[in-house]
């Protein structure tokens, strides 16, 4: 995730809120990732980037690829759905997913096919959770890049710790899990309002 300040706005220090402290205006957006590559979107409105929360009530853009201080974003707007580059010059903090979920208390979330792997490999031994909750509370114990994904060995909680019961917190799986699912979407998320 990435922040547009110009769309979205920063934190001000000392201030208890997001103020814009860029006169707001239009982001070019483009199709490849290179000053020379045409604009092919303009977005004027936080609504046209897809966008998630990185803090509370604090928009990061989602972002789909990154190379060289380039952020490929979703632009959304009247029925379009297209993928465009984001310019460094138009870039604030990004955040990737690593750093999201082990900075912050985190869950498997329903992307997630329910299959802890036995290593950070795809064809590795798999066995199933035994949780039913449709979204899980995990501990990040670490990561690795495979092959260009990122995994995350975890432990997933029940009932979590932010429950307010960790006296009767059980560990009801462990294993890998890649960061994504197949269809793109992230298999664990970080709760960004904190417990």
């Amino acid at each position: 995730m990435v922040e547009v300040p110009h769309l979205f706005g920063v934190v001000q220090p000392g201030e208890p809120s997001v103020q814009v402290v860029h006169k707001p205006r239009a982001i070019g957006l483009r199709a490849e990732a290179s000053l020379d590559a045409p604009v092919v979107r303009s977005a004027e409105r936080p609504a046209q980037l897809e966008a998630r929360e990185h803090g509370y009530e604090l928009l990061s853009a989602v972002v789909y690829g990154a190379r060289e201080g380039w952020y490929r974003v979703r632009f959304l707007d009247a029925g379009e759905d297209q993928l465009v580059w984001l310019a460094p010059a138009e870039a604030g903090v990004y955040r990737d997913l690593q750093q999201l979920v082990t900075e912050n208390p985190s869950h498997l979330t329903t992307e997630w096919d329910r299959r802890f792997y036995a290593s950070a490999q795809p064809g590795s031994p798999t066995h199933s959770v035994r949780s039913m909750r449709p979204e899980i509370d995990v501990e990040v114990v670490r990561s690795a890049s495979v092959d260009g994904e990122i995994w995350f060995l975890l432990l997933a909680l029940e009932p979590g710790p932010c429950t307010g019961q960790p006296e009767i917190e059980r560990v009801v799986g462990a294993g890998w899990v890649p960061g994504h699912a197949a269809n793109g979407e992230p298999n664990l998320w970080f709760y960004s309002r904190g417990c």
